[in-house]
């Protein structure tokens, strides 16, 4: 069986995200921490993207992607790739402080220079040291 590579799976998530979003509408991207979290949060947090999508319409779940036999570096590597492709207005789930992949996101967002939310969709300002500020 062929290894994944989490670059060519980003270039097909981003393809696909502009081939079924309105090109009117920003793209916000939510930043969610899904590794080892029971899957009643998961779920939680899947219905919380389903409202954003519902109110903001063009939203990235990171919650619905999972691939057999991929790391957290692989995740990492696709979502960044995604992120730094689309720069998506970042929506920063509750909790997104504890996760490594979620600070991660937070850093790039910082370097580009992208909008961030919270989870209440306020802007914020993301503070990798010392969690969410604003």
């Amino acid at each position: 069986m062929t290894k994944f590579d989490p670059i060519r799976a980003a270039e097909l998530m981003v393809c696909s995200v502009y081939a079924t979003s309105d090109p009117r509408q920003p793209v916000y991207f939510c930043s969610t921490p899904i590794t080892g979290v029971p899957v009643e949060q998961k779920h939680k947090y899947s219905a919380t993207i389903d409202n954003y999508r519902y109110r903001l319409s063009n939203v990235i779940d990171p919650t619905l992607v999972s691939v057999p036999g991929w790391t957290n570096d692989d995740y990492n590597a696709m979502w960044g790739h995604v992120i730094r492709e689309i720069e998506p207005i970042m929506i920063f789930a509750d909790g997104w402080q504890n996760s490594e992949g979620c600070r991660l996101e937070a850093k790039l967002a910082n370097e580009l220079g992208l909008k961030t939310l919270n989870h209440k969709l306020n802007n914020v300002v993301i503070s990798i040291d010392e969690g969410e500020n604003g």
